[in-house]
């Protein structure tokens, strides 16, 4: 390397892509395909962002019910699933065992060697549907608790936490996952999305794609951050007292400190509602 050459460490301030899906504003705003997330969040559902983020414009009824249609019925996971998922230790780490499930999904696929824009959006549609299920089923195996199918009555948020607590959630609880799904549904070129590209480019498979995020996602300068969030908020009484006290403090907030974007009322506002709703029966779990 000449002393003409440019090294630059990590791709920080470096270009890697162009992408519609979203945009992280460095003054403090976050777009979905050109929406901002404070037009989105508690005006649409998590489903409509899915649709968006896939179709890059927000569902009408018709195309609603059927975007909801899809994912409620693709929830269910296959007995093989749910046999990996009963073959996992119990003391190998959550994320672990979702990459290895994932992994598993790409069996079923009833047709591999399409690789088409369109097969490859149905995929990705089932694949949001099946992770929160793995999830749950994850958690119920490990806390020796029977596993619960999906509804079809309920909407998506609702269905996660019902096959996660074993019981109808209510409306605070499932507007505040709903909310928090909306919040973290796309952070542009992050880490876990540039591994996921990595692999894609390869013309391999999302299922690889995915499973590269994750294992990404693993690490604890990325997801881990939200896992020690979520530790530290079974702690606090009052979220927003915390971080506005830690902001004039200078300590970075995990998760919510994106490199040059100032998230603090994104944040606290989602934080605040999971923390009192759905947080509440789950202590256990992050202990």
């Amino acid at each position: 390397m000449s002393q003409n050459d440019i090294f630059i460490r990590g791709l920080k301030n470096v270009a890697a892509c162009q992408t519609r899906i979203s945009f992280v504003d460095p003054l403090g705003a976050l777009y979905y395909s050109g929406h901002d997330i404070d037009r989105l969040i508690g005006r649409v559902c998590y489903e409509e962002v899915v649709h968006l983020l896939l179709r890059n414009k927000l569902p009408n009824k018709k195309e609603l019910d059927n975007i909801r249609s899809t994912l409620i019925s693709e929830m269910k996971v296959s007995p093989q699933i749910i046999k990996c998922l009963k073959q996992i230790h119990e003391k190998t780490h959550p994320m672990e065992a979702l990459r290895t499930a994932v992994s598993h999904l790409s069996e079923s696929d009833s047709d591999p060697k399409n690789k088409s824009e369109s097969a490859n959006q149905d995929r990705a549609l089932k694949l949001v549907a099946k992770i929160p299920t793995i999830v749950a089923n994850l958690y119920r195996i490990h806390s020796k608790q029977d596993l619960i199918s999906p509804k079809e009555e309920y909407g998506f948020a609702e269905n996660f936490l019902y096959m996660f607590q074993g019981k109808t959630a209510d409306l605070e609880e499932i507007d505040s996952l709903d909310r928090y799904l909306i919040l973290h549904a796309d952070h542009g070129l992050n880490a876990s999305t540039f591994a996921a590209r990595v692999t894609a480019s390869t013309l391999s498979d999302i299922y690889s794609a995915v499973v590269s995020a994750i294992g990404t996602l693993r690490g604890k300068l990325h997801g881990g951050a939200s896992e020690r969030v979520m530790k530290m908020l079974l702690e606090v009484d009052n979220v927003e007292e915390v971080v506005r006290g830690l902001r004039k403090s200078g300590v970075v907030f995990e998760q919510y400190d994106l490199p040059g974007m100032k998230t603090d009322e994104l944040g606290i506002a989602a934080l605040e509602g999971v923390k009192g709703a759905w947080f509440k029966d789950t202590e256990a779990s992050y202990n």
